[in-house]
């Protein structure tokens, strides 16, 4: 039994995220893309860091290989990082989306069905509205504005 055939059996939707992709995928295009769009080099998110805009590269990368259809050891190995902290990535990035809102825009413009060239020009036609977001983001951080703060203004 295949595994498209266990996940129509178990009842699972056509684009479930466990599903392998079905052609080849560029991972380093799809990170040079995120880091691009997120204003992070590269080589930041590669290392051990643990800088705010380097976790958020991390995350987003992490979020769309698994909307792809990679494994979670596989995105680890890629990124030289545990499967359980891609696991942590992938379960707290609409979480991270609400304090940085510019991560939610690059996963979306990366996940659709389409060649990633088109993606690419997607990203760049919104990249003023990232860079704005990502400026209010980081005068959040800088304001001590926590995604608690932001939840209890949102209540009254």
């Amino acid at each position: 039994m295949t595994r498209a055939e266990a996940e129509r059996l178990a009842g699972l939707p056509a684009h479930s995220p466990i599903r392998r992709p079905e052609g080849p995928l560029d991972i380093r295009k799809i990170m040079l893309l995120v880091c691009e769009a997120l204003g992070v080099k590269l080589s930041l998110v590669m290392s051990p860091c643990r800088k705010g805009e380097a976790i958020s590269g991390r995350r987003t990368i992490c979020a769309v290989l698994r909307a792809k259809g990679l494994s979670y050891p596989d995105i680890g190995r890629r990124l030289g990082i545990d499967h359980t902290t891609v696991m942590h990535h992938c379960l707290t990035f609409d979480a991270a989306c609400a304090m940085r809102p510019q991560m939610r825009i690059v996963f979306d413009a990366l996940t659709l069905a389409r060649p990633l060239d088109q993606a690419a020009e997607e990203l760049r036609g919104k990249a003023e509205r990232i860079a704005n977001l990502r400026a209010t983001s980081e005068a959040r951080r800088r304001c001590g504005i926590t995604r608690a703060k932001m939840e209890k203004r949102a209540c009254h």
